[in-house]
């Protein structure tokens, strides 16, 4: 198609689709997939998973074999079974077209070891949307407020299981409120900032359902650094 390309992803031959009149991932999903620990057997479910850039790169990462990712558009859907085709993970990683709200309904429903997600950032109330409705439901709360998304995760996470979240900074007190609220304790986290003198944007964060409260804040990770892949291998997956 003349609005797609195809992305060198720079990992071993990883490939990925992109519509470039659509949605397209940027660092925040690089960052979350180099943090996510996914271990061997273990069940991973990612909510909002876009083109699937974020479960594509976990799965390599963490050599994974039992990934499911849920997207609530169906183009989005289509571009993600696309790109798994594309690298040829069909049998690790599972796409579901489902809202995560009627996901915790389905018959796909079970409790997963771990759960990742890259989620809308923004209050669709606070802002004028665009004409692009795919951008707008991935970028602002149109179709999943935190509150719901946190709620999901609460009924899909087993007991001691891992949350990964991407997540503006200066949205941090909204997300640990609904994480406590729902028994699920931020253990790890770092912000990331653009350059040594810019400000924090994004906040990473690691929780555990039913953990008992011990937070570590981890280094702030510096963007401009080319290797800040290699620094979250080196200092964050520990």
């Amino acid at each position: 198609m003349n609005d797609e390309r195809v992305e060198d992803l720079q990992l071993d031959g990883l490939k990925l689709i992109q519509n470039t009149g659509g949605y397209c991932f940027t660092c925040d999903s690089v960052i979350l997939a180099n943090f996510v620990k996914i271990k061997q057997n273990e069940k991973a479910l990612e909510i909002g998973t876009g083109s699937g850039v974020i479960s594509i790169l976990a799965c390599h990462k963490n050599n994974a074999n039992d990934i499911t990712a849920v997207e609530i558009q169906e183009s989005l859907y289509s571009l993600a079974e696309r790109n798994i085709k594309l690298n040829k993970l069909e049998e690790k990683i599972k796409v579901v077209n489902l809202d995560i709200k009627d996901f915790c309904k389905s018959s796909e429903y079970q409790k997963y070891d771990v759960i990742y997600t890259n989620p809308p950032y923004y209050d669709a109330k606070s802002v004028i949307l665009s004409n692009n409705k795919e951008k707008d439901i991935c970028k602002y709360e149109v179709c999943l407020s935190l509150t719901e998304l946190i709620d999901s995760v609460n009924k899909l996470l087993k007991n001691k299981g891992r949350f990964f979240i991407v997540y503006p900074a200066e949205r941090l007190v909204d997300l640990t409120c609904e994480l406590r609220k729902k028994k699920i304790e931020p253990k790890r986290l770092f912000f990331t900032q653009a350059s040594q003198k810019g400000n924090a944007n994004l906040v990473v964060i690691e929780a555990v359902k039913g953990g008992n409260p011990d937070l570590k804040v981890l280094p702030t990770l510096i963007l401009d650094n080319d290797n800040y892949t290699e620094q979250i291998k080196k200092d964050y997956r520990k």
